[in-house]
């Protein structure tokens, strides 16, 4: 091993693996809004390693961008079907809730729920 692998691997910080699922999971979704959020902004937050985090993920057969846009779909799903929020747009709400692009969150969103943001929103409509 050449002398500056070894004084990199060294210098690499040394973070305790204290978090776990739980506290990892909770982490992305206080912070779904950001449209930036990565492994490595929620590594330094909970004080554990990139790997540390995707292995998380990998151990419960899933990987940390599934779990974002999985949450992210859920919320926005739930402040659709939210009477109170009818005032607000389909597109500010998929922005507020960390979605950047909204030809993708349309596509992923009918993929997921079998059916349009519009039709959410409809049904949430006829049942108030």
């Amino acid at each position: 091993m050449r002398i500056w692998a070894r004084q990199a691997i060294s210098d690499f910080p040394k973070f305790p693996l204290t978090a776990g699922p739980k506290e990892i999971k909770s982490e992305i979704t206080a912070n779904l809004w950001r449209d930036n959020l990565s492994v490595g902004e929620i590594a330094i937050r909970q004080r554990v390693t990139p790997r540390y985090v995707q292995m998380l993920f990998e151990e419960e057969g899933t990987t940390f961008t599934e779990f974002v846009l999985e949450a992210r779909l859920h919320r926005v799903h739930r402040l659709l079907a939210d009477p109170r929020l009818a005032d607000h747009s389909i597109s500010t709400i998929a922005f507020d809730v960390g979605f950047g692009d909204l030809s993708y969150f349309n596509k992923t969103f009918r993929r997921r729920f079998g059916r349009t943001p519009s039709d959410v929103r409809a049904a949430s409509a006829r049942k108030a």
